[in-house]
């Protein structure tokens, strides 16, 4: 019962003035990507009703110095929902997605884990109670790095997470 929109491979014009029209009629953000297609960043949308009315924050395209101060800025208020990373022209660019943080649920959001940085967050971040809400791969600097979101997990929600598998391993 809740209305939805998706896009893909949009350049950066038809990507924001979609994402505005949806704005505009009380939709939020829960997925974006990118991704460079013959040289040409393009960019997917998920858009959802935001029948809660909470307010968002979503920014794309930024460099770690713009995410470090977009990081500090919303915090406090809000928890991140979606994450995404990409290399682009030896040059590191982020989206975030945020979301307001009404009923103040602890989370952790960490980027450019090596695999095995994230195996160690992983565990530790698992037996404090925590669970992956949103999980980015991406290369940077040719090698295989993470980004991830864990969210408090409530009492009872079970959940389960894999990671380095082969398309076959994941079949």
């Amino acid at each position: 019962g809740r209305g939805w929109v998706s896009w893909r491979r949009l350049g950066d014009e038809q990507f924001h003035a979609n994402w505005d029209e949806y704005r505009q009629k009380d939709y939020l953000p829960i997925d974006q990507d990118a991704e460079v297609i013959g040289g040409q960043l393009l960019y997917s949308l998920i858009m959802v009703e935001n029948k809660e009315g909470l307010k968002w924050i979503s920014k794309r395209n930024l460099t770690s110095e713009q995410f470090a101060e977009n990081f500090a800025a919303n915090k406090d208020e809000y928890k991140p929902i979606d994450i995404d990373a990409i290399e682009v022209s030896g040059t590191m660019r982020y989206s975030i997605i945020w979301i307001e943080n009404k009923s103040k649920q602890g989370w952790v959001e960490l980027r450019d884990m090596t695999p095995d940085t994230y195996g160690e967050k992983f565990d530790g971040y698992r037996q404090q109670g925590y669970r992956v809400a949103d999980l980015d791969c991406y290369t940077r600097n040719g090698q295989l790095t993470y980004a991830a979101i864990w969210e408090k997990n409530p009492p009872g929600r079970a959940w389960a997470a894999l990671r380095q598998m082969s398309a076959q391993g994941l079949a």
